[in-house]
């Protein structure tokens, strides 16, 4: 015998009792021939129980044929356990979470926890494009934001920080705010903080306000305040200087690297402050260079020289 697809119809069937669900499937997947003789057996063993039992475990993996199925008629199961369409989500299955959506799956579902991340939240973070353009493209709110205490960052304030070009294109293409305020600042100020040089060029190429101050530290509620300075503009986190009592003492050589100087250009050349960064730096200078490991006269040196360097720069482009 040659095949399965040779075997008596009979036969299939007598074995078929003695073989579980998943095995049954299986089988039945083998061939069309399979598949026929199968195909109301499986239908007939498909409980309502069963089926509720098989639907996560499809949706986890991602077998879009089975969830189909699962959700059409005549098992018509409710999407809405709370957590399949966040399941789908981070794992970028796009076709099943499109499935779930069309069986009525709530968008904006939450994680039970208190980062309170929704579908379009986990897409970003895993780094689905597809997954996030079918969320966005059925109308998924843009601007909602997660995190620890619930408002920490939006899905592009994620995508900036963890450089994710398109993935920022296309959560702006659908309307995220380009100046939306989280515990970093704006999308540009999370970029700049995580020296994404691509993602801040094609932020202020779209208009991004260069010349905003951003917090340097996140502070939980009741927690001790740390040593000023407490914001900057985004000039002086560029600089990257050691932040006092934050950073582990050693020396600051003020070192002027490709990306650190084209990033303080593209800064500059849209308005940020050189005169700002300069000022907010004497301010704490005796802070600064103590945690930088040298005299403040020779920090202040090194940080003018840098500035100076990126000026004389952007004249000459």
């Amino acid at each position: 015998m040659s095949s399965f697809s040779d075997l008596p119809a009979e036969l299939v069937l007598a074995i078929s009792d003695d073989l579980p669900i998943r095995s049954l499937n299986a089988l039945a997947q083998t061939c069309r021939s399979m598949h026929e003789v199968l195909g109301l057996e499986l239908e007939n063993r498909l409980t309502p129980a069963l089926a509720r039992d098989i639907l996560p475990v499809a949706i986890r993996r991602g077998q879009t044929h089975t969830v189909a199925k699962l959700l059409a008629p005549p098992h018509s199961l409710d999407p809405e356990d709370g957590f399949s369409l966040l399941v789908a989500a981070s794992r970028g299955h796009s076709d099943v979470v499109a499935l779930l959506l069309d069986a009525g799956a709530d968008i904006t579902t939450t994680n039970d926890d208190d980062e309170k991340k929704q579908a379009l939240h986990f897409a970003v973070i895993e780094r689905h494009l597809e997954t996030a353009r079918v969320l966005l493209e059925r109308g998924t709110p843009v601007d909602v934001k997660f995190g620890w205490d619930g408002s920490s960052e939006t899905a592009l304030h994620r995508a900036c920080a963890t450089g994710q070009l398109e993935m920022a294109a296309l959560l702006l293409d659908h309307g995220a705010a380009l100046e939306c305020e989280g515990h970093f600042g704006t999308p540009l100020g999370f970029a700049v903080r995580n020296r994404r040089l691509e993602v801040v060029q094609m932020l202020l190429e779209r208009g991004a306000d260069a010349t905003v101050d951003v917090p340097l530290h996140v502070i939980p509620e009741g927690a001790p305040v740390p040593p000023a300075p407490l914001r900057s503009n985004l000039l002086y986190l560029a600089l990257n200087l050691r932040r006092p009592a934050m950073s582990v003492p050693g020396k600051w050589w003020g070192s002027m690297d490709a990306g650190k100087k084209e990033l303080m250009v593209l800064l500059m050349a849209h308005g940020a402050s050189k005169d700002g960064a300069l000022a907010l730096v004497e301010e704490h200078i005796v802070a600064l260079a103590e945690v930088a490991v040298c005299e403040p006269e020779e920090l202040m040196q090194m940080v003018r020289e840098m500035v100076e360097e990126v000026a004389k720069d952007l004249v000459a482009a």
